[in-house]
């Protein structure tokens, strides 16, 4: 019955394209680096709470470590092609700043928005 299976899985990760396959290997990997990501924070935690009850000592000030947001940035590979694919598949049928919210290298959409006004205003404004 496994075997049946994993001939199956096998045969159909064939079937399906290099990136998908790739991705698929990657799990295990993207579950180890959640753990990781996991015991950096609490640790980090711990260590944040511990210096600043060192330094509101030292200074007589409180401050709340809680108010220390920590975030783990993953370098991961992404298909920019991809993903201007999607967008232009997905223009007109969600907001222009949810779109861009979707590309991985836009952080600001309100920020580009306004970029993009600017640019088409400078347009009409001066032909050449």
């Amino acid at each position: 019955m496994f075997v049946d299976f994993a001939r199956f899985v096998r045969s159909f990760l064939r079937f399906l394209g290099g990136k998908c396959q790739s991705r698929d290997k990657l799990i295990g990997l993207e579950e180890l680096s959640i753990e990781k990501e996991n015991k950096f924070r609490s640790a980090l935690r711990k260590k944040i709470k511990f210096i600043l009850g060192f330094i509101s000592l030292r200074l007589n000030r409180s401050y709340d470590p809680a108010a220390i947001d920590i975030v783990f940035s993953r370098n991961n590979i992404e298909n920019l092609s991809e993903m201007a694919d999607n967008a232009r598949k997905l223009d007109g049928i969600i907001s222009k700043e949810t779109l861009l919210s979707t590309l991985a290298f836009i952080e600001n959409p309100a920020a580009e928005l306004e970029r993009i006004k600017e640019e088409q205003s400078e347009e009409f404004s001066d032909p050449l």
